[in-house]
This record gives C-alpha cells, sequence and structure tokens, in this order.
C-alpha cells in the first residue's frame, strides 16, 4: 500500500506463491524473495540454489502440474530467469493499471 501498487496485490500474491513453490520443489534448500518498487511498478525475484531454468510446458486440458510459469508468463508484464554464482533468479515485473 505504501508503493502505491495495492491493485495489484492479489496477482502479485498469486505469481509469487507459484515460483516459491516451485523453488520449494525443484530447489529446495535457502529460497530468497525480494520485492522492488521501480519507476513503472514492481520488480519480483525469487532466487533459488538450482541453475535449471523453469520452461513454459504446454499442459493439457487435465494437467495437475505444470501451471506456475504459465500464470506468470500470462499475468506479468514480463518475466525471465538469470543464473547467478550459487543458483538462479526468476524474476517478474508488474505495472499499475
Amino acid at each position: 500500500a505504501a508503493w502505491e501498487l495495492s491493485a495489484l496485490t492479489e496477482t502479485v500474491e498469486l505469481l509469487v506463491s507459484e515460483l516459491v513453490t516451485n523453488a520449494i520443489q525443484h530447489a529446495g534448500g535457502e529460497i530468497r524473495l525480494r520485492l522492488q518498487r521501480n519507476e513503472t511498478g514492481l520488480l519480483c525475484e525469487v532466487c533459488d540454489r538450482t541453475r535449471t531454468p523453469p520452461e513454459l510446458q504446454e499442459l493439457s486440458a487435465t494437467a495437475e502440474r505444470g501451471r506456475g510459469i504459465l500464470l506468470v508468463n500470462e499475468l506479468s508484464r514480463k518475466w525471465g530467469h538469470r543464473r547467478t554464482a550459487t543458483g538462479k533468479i526468476v524474476w517478474f515485473t508488474m505495472n499499475p493499471a
């Protein structure tokens, strides 16, 4: 609210939940979350200790897994990943409407 981004709250909560869940399921160990307000909106980063990048997958209508990155792709303004010395960072940006 202090960042004047309340309109993004529900979507950001969903996308953060998806990325953190992916990190827990696929990387384990230490996971870090960073939210940063910038001039156009919000940058969210989830850091984990695996270097395996996330992948967009084609899903069947009955698939029970694999929707996290699809949601990030569809609901964020932009997303991506970068490797670090100890793992990777998956990030997305959101802009207020």
